[in-house]
């Protein structure tokens, strides 16, 4: 998080920094959410709109060397919609779209440690 507000310009500067960064990365010209680009202490919510889940799907499919389509599909599994049907936006659980990741396909290709080598 930051104490910058919503008006000072170095949080503007950061916030169009982090946009250009999620769209390099993930290779897509959709904007992401605020969520995606700002900081708060809630960023500890493992939930996402469902926008920015599937916004990412390229990158993690890839970094797992599986179709995309496959994460897609697991992903909108995960999809929850607005509590009670009116509270809130809908959203996905990045935790449990990463278990189930993990479960059907392994750790993605990025976390697998390098074998040890002989001394």
């Amino acid at each position: 998080g930051s104490n910058l507000g919503s008006s000072d310009s170095a949080h503007h500067e950061d916030v169009a920094s982090r946009v250009l960064a999620f769209k390099a990365l993930n290779g897509t010209e959709i904007a992401p959410p605020a969520e995606m680009v700002t900081t708060s202490g809630g960023g500890l919510d493992p939930h996402v709109p469902p926008v920015a889940a599937f916004a990412q799907a390229g990158r993690i499919a890839a970094s797992r060397a599986v179709p995309v389509d496959r994460v897609n599909e697991v992903i909108g599994r995960h999809v929850e919609p607005p509590t009670f049907g009116v509270f809130g936006r809908s959203r996905v659980n990045v935790l449990a779209v990463n278990l189930e990741l993990d479960a059907a396909f392994g750790l993605p290709l990025s976390t697998v440690a390098p074998a040890a080598t002989a001394r």
